[in-house]
């Protein structure tokens, strides 16, 4: 007995392979996209948390040196991680004792004009260099109640020429 079949349906067996094959293509190309997709956020979360850290070290920085009146931890500056030429200690003393008025040159007289400004890179009161990073500290408003001190105060932590960076802003409050 011979089995004929139609030239019809050859063709639409044929048609349905490649279509399946087609299919199957799309479907190992869409996984190996979210794969790499996937791949890229991981290390963009990692640079993130990275740059996260270091801001909070910023901030750790920061809070010793209001608690000690202005005055830098002799370990962190016998480390090196310090700029010495972008800390100005006459400013970040007056940032710490008087309020923000409408001209930052009226109650901090030692500060540029970028004082109050709120982007940490511009005129920052601290930089530091920690690991690959780049750690801008910013105090950005000082407010006196009759009991407090309230710093309203910016950190911002990046590699040098990257766009990635992490920025932290918090208010910290000292009872005098």
């Amino acid at each position: 007995m011979s089995h004929n079949t139609p030239k019809n349906e050859r063709g639409i067996a044929l048609i349905t392979t490649l279509l399946l094959m087609v299919m199957g293509f799309a479907v190992v190309v869409i996984l190996l996209h979210l794969v790499t997709q996937g791949t890229k956020i991981s290390g963009i979360e990692q640079r993130y948390s990275t740059a996260l850290e270091a801001s909070k070290g910023g901030e750790y920085v920061i809070i010793d040196t209001i608690l000690n009146d202005g005055t830098l931890n002799d370990d962190l500056i016998a480390s090196g991680n310090i700029l010495d030429d972008a800390f100005n200690a006459d400013c970040l003393y007056q940032k710490l004792t008087k309020v923000t008025s409408a001209s930052p040159k009226v109650n901090w007289p030692s500060c540029t004009d970028y004082a109050s400004t709120t982007d940490p890179t511009k005129d920052p009161d601290v930089i530091l260099n920690l690991s690959n990073y780049q750690v801008s500290i910013k105090i950005v408003d000082t407010k006196e109640t009759s009991e407090a001190f309230i710093y309203t105060i910016n950190v911002r932590a990046q590699v040098p020429n990257s766009p990635e960076h992490s920025e932290i802003s918090f208010l910290y409050q000292v009872d005098k």
